[in-house]
């Protein structure tokens, strides 16, 4: 079963250990064919490297491919088969041993021979590996089936330690062929072993210990400083000795200095070389401690930002889940209100008496939320830098008195004060006339809102140095101080509950920000604390440009504002042709000019109205532009293509500047946004009747 199988060594364990059990594996393969080609071939060269008549065995050489085939079957994944010849490899080797041990002839080293007669050198009998050889092939061989095979991890792990006897005995004898030593590599039945049969046996050892990630591995592959300083000083423990020792050797055996100076010498080279491989490896982990100090704060850098970001999006959605909830509340309230009243006018439609507070509550709730429609544009344009201004020289009293008047109704009902202290300007502030009436009206009415009855507000403007200031404080509930820091954030309400005692998006004094801003000023907020009222100051910069003629702020109802008093104007003998797709809009315009005393006729769609048009003289028209098919700018195209000149005034839910612009140069006289004001419409119709 795929659960059972033990992942190859060299697939779990990847990087310069590997690089090296494969190259070590593949030296072993080609040089154990070689020296048994020497055999097939009768050629005693390729089996005797050094030329002292000491041959690698046949047998030898067979264990030497069966070794390398092995490990390089681990590296491909294939582990039974490596565990199975392991198995052959130890076994080979646990009998040739037994062999030497006991004398016992077991015939198994003739079978390669070939029938030839030379290579005996060191061995007890033609073919048979010295002991050497046997015990080495022993331990590797059960060393690849640890590794190889279906064993438990703590088995698997004893099986680089199991490649160390054989690393140390082929040690041995390749420093014994390179001092000249024969007593380490060429006593028959004791230490006989050929040059290149030692090398096999090192190079395989070798790549055995590299196979498996545990073990001296472990500390090898660690990537740490351990693990630095091992694979730094490992090839040197090896070659600096040798290689030292090796100098010595020579130079004794060619007379340069005696035994005593060569052992000084020696133990000089070392020490020195030693400690320079000290220094070096030193510096090395010095710079790895400082790179992972580096990388750790880094890390923790990356992490303070990632819990930094989590928490700012959990608030996020914590501030929209909020604002969703008082969206629908806000919305859903005013509907309430308005759907409750036209029930009880529908049931009891003879009680007169409620009809003045029915139509007062329908139009204040209506307002209301025509006012939220609009903050949440507005906002969205803001957001998405759609917001355009149509700057003007900008007369602040006739602003600050348009947002007073607007609010006073509200004031009024609580009995609160309004205070106006206007000092004269005699400096230009160009702007948006009407934007910043937007930005007065809100702070007047968040104090009003915020003030409890027979309060206070006042709104006081004044020049300031290079920028005019326009302070509205009240005698309200204040602001706490951590509050404070989170006042213009959009959605953001001190009571944001659903004991919430104020209502509101929380969009207003964000508004207000962004318009300020737009303006080129700034807003602030002041506040004592709860209980010890609040000071909104607005302040705007100057112009340098020539003042131009200021045009009066526009007039936008807002809620609880009630229309003027003024009279409204007659419409008497005015013939109107009202376009509209909605039917609820289109019968309220016709009723409400007809009640004027206009004659009106309506047409649904802009293909009804302009048949109408062409046939029959109209003296104003007014046009949704917003219906399916062709639109209300299509149909003034059309209408001017027909030959048509009537006025007409367009009458649209497409509120914005822009808006207007367009209905303008498209070919209407007038533009009224809806909700639509009967005040506004009524005087548009009669002054394009008048003027035509």
């Amino acid at each position: 079963m795929a659960s059972a199988r033990v992942a190859s060594p060299l697939q779990e364990f990847r990087g310069t250990p590997a690089a090296v059990a494969l190259a070590f594996s593949l030296y072993g393969l080609f040089g154990g064919l070689l020296s048994l080609l020497g055999w097939v071939l009768d050629m005693p060269r390729l089996a005797d490297w050094e030329g002292d008549g000491i041959s690698i065995q046949p047998n030898a050489a067979a264990a030497t491919i069966g070794s390398s085939v092995a490990l390089l079957l681990a590296v491909s994944g294939r582990k039974m088969p490596a565990a199975f010849i392991g198995a052959l490899v130890m076994t080979l080797g646990i009998l040739t041993a037994f062999e030497n041990l006991s004398g016992v002839n077991l015939g198994i080293d003739h079978w390669l021979l070939f029938g030839r007669e030379w290579g005996t050198g060191g061995t007890t009998a033609p073919g048979r590996m010295a002991v050497p050889a046997s015990l080495s092939w022993s331990f590797l061989g059960a060393s690849l089936v640890l590794a190889s095979g279906r064993f438990a991890p703590r088995h698997r792990r004893s099986a680089p330690w199991l490649a160390l006897p054989p690393l140390a005995l082929s040690t041995l004898s390749i420093l014994g062929y390179l001092y000249d030593s024969s007593r380490l590599y060429a006593v028959p039945g004791l230490t006989a072993i050929a040059l290149q049969t030692a090398t096999y046996v090192f190079a395989l050892a070798v790549a055995a210990i590299a196979s498996v990630e545990s073990g001296p591995m472990k500390v090898f592959g660690d990537p740490g400083s351990a693990g630095i300083a091992t694979r730094r000083l490992l090839p040197f423990v090896f070659a600096v000795p040798v290689l030292t020792g090796a100098l010595r050797l020579a130079g004794e055996r060619a007379g340069f200095y005696d035994t005593a100076f060569g052992v000084a010498l020696h133990n000089l080279v070392e020490i020195s070389l030693l400690l320079a491989l000290l220094w070096w490896t030193g510096l090395a982990i010095v710079r790895h401690s400082e790179q992972r100090r580096r990388a750790e704060a880094e890390r923790g850098e990356l992490l303070a930002r990632e819990q930094e970001a989590r928490r700012e999006a959990e608030r996020q959605a914590t501030i929209r889940d909020e604002f969703l909830a008082t969206l629908s509340h806000e919305l859903r309230t005013p509907l309430n209100a308005i759907l409750g009243w036209t029930q009880i006018l529908r049931a009891d439609r003879a009680d007169s008496t409620k009809l003045d507070q029915a139509v007062d509550v329908i139009e204040r709730n209506a307002r209301l939320q025509a006012r939220l429609i609009a903050d949440l544009l507005d906002m969205s344009r803001i957001i998405a830098g759609k917001m355009r201004l149509h700057v003007q020289a900008v007369d602040f009293a006739a602003v600050i008195g348009a947002a007073v008047d607007a609010v006073q109704p509200a004031a009024d009902a609580k009995r609160i004060r309004i205070e106006r202290v206007l000092d004269p300007l005699d400096d230009v502030v160009h702007g948006d006339p009407e934007r910043l009436q937007q930005v007065v009206w809100n702070l007047l009415a968040n104090a009003v809102k915020f003030t409890p009855r027979d309060g206070r507000v006042e709104v006081v403007l004044t020049r300031v140095d290079s920028h005019v200031e326009i302070r509205v404080s009240d005698s309200g509930e204040g602001i706490a101080a951590e509050f404070l820091p989170k006042l213009f954030e959009r959605f953001r309400q001190a009571d944001a509950g659903t004991q919430r005692a104020h209502g509101g998006l929380g969009l207003g004094l964000a508004l207000v920000k962004q318009l300020v801003e737009l303006h080129g000023g700034k807003v602030t907020a002041e506040s004592e604390g709860l209980g010890k009222g609040a000071t909104f100051v607005v302040q705007l910069p100057f112009a340098a440009a020539e003042p131009r003629a200021a045009e009066p702020p526009v007039r936008r109802l807002s809620a609880g504002l009630k229309p003027d008093d003024a009279p409204l104007p007659a419409l008497n003998g005015l013939s109107i042709l009202v376009v509209d797709d909605e039917s609820d809009s289109l019968e309220m315009v016709a009723n409400l000019l007809e009640k004027r005393g206009a004659t009106v006729a309506v047409a649904a769609s802009a293909a009804e109205a302009l048949d109408q048009a062409v046939k029959r003289r109209f003296d104003v028209i007014v046009s949704d532009i917003g219906m399916p098919g062709r639109d209300g700018y299509e149909l003034i195209k059309d209408l001017r293509a027909c030959g048509v000149t009537t006025p007409a005034i367009a009458l649209t839910a497409y509120a914005r500047n822009e808006d207007k612009a367009k209905a303008l140069s498209t070919g209407y006289q007038g533009h009224v946004a809806k909700p639509l004001e009967a005040a506004e419409l009524l005087v548009a119709v009669s002054a394009l009747a008048e003027s035509a």
